[in-house]
């Protein structure tokens, strides 16, 4: 068996510390390439856009023109009149649909929402104005008919709320209070993106 001198012994431990040298430099590196682990706590923010439930992100008013007809035999029971009446639209997004997905390479969290919609609409039973009430002999039940045309004058002004623009307003509202209630939750360098499903 061949003696090893003192040369060689420090040229194998040589050897073996640079060997440990590059797997040190080497875990360095790979370190710097991979992100670090951004925590981002996607059950938290969930919760937190969750609290809010039904976003009302718009709000309209407007004045509406009801023409109520009642069942009945005229001039005995049937009641007919048209009713004038100021709504108010809240429209909004329902957020315990919302779903947020981070993506730590691209350093963005996506918020999936469902489009806008109306959410409540209010009539002013205060400020209501009514018109061309036909004459009965016996109808005793107003107070229920103007029950009636106010639910039917709801539903008129969730139908027309859409045409002048609430839903569409609504949107993009939605986007910049998400962005706002999400931003300081979520790591400066990253983005937010609000998708509608």
């Amino acid at each position: 068996m061949k003696k090893e001198s003192f040369f060689d012994k420090i040229k194998s431990k040589l050897k073996i510390v640079a060997f440990i040298l590059l797997i040190i430099f080497a875990l360095i590196g790979i370190k710097q390439i991979i992100p670090k682990n951004e925590k981002i706590d996607v059950v938290f923010i969930t919760n937190q856009l969750q609290k809010s439930s039904d976003l009302t992100s718009a709000q309209v008013k407007m004045t509406g023109v009801f023409n109520y007809v009642d069942d009945g035999i005229a001039v005995i029971n049937k009641q007919n009149f048209i009713m004038v009446y100021e709504a108010t639209v809240n429209a909004g997004i329902d957020l315990k649909q919302a779903k947020v997905k981070p993506n730590i390479l691209t350093k963005k969290v996506v918020v999936e929402i469902p489009k806008a919609s109306v959410l409540s609409v209010d009539v002013d039973t205060e400020n209501i104005k009514y018109y061309n009430e036909s004459f009965t002999l016996f109808n005793f039940n107003k107070k229920e008919d103007a029950n009636k045309a106010i639910a039917l004058a709801k539903k008129e002004a969730a139908n027309k709320a859409p045409e002048i623009g609430v839903i569409e307003l609504a949107d993009s509202h939605a986007e910049a209070i998400i962005t706002g209630i999400i931003e300081p939750l979520v790591p400066d360098d990253y983005k937010i993106e609000v998708i509608k499903k």
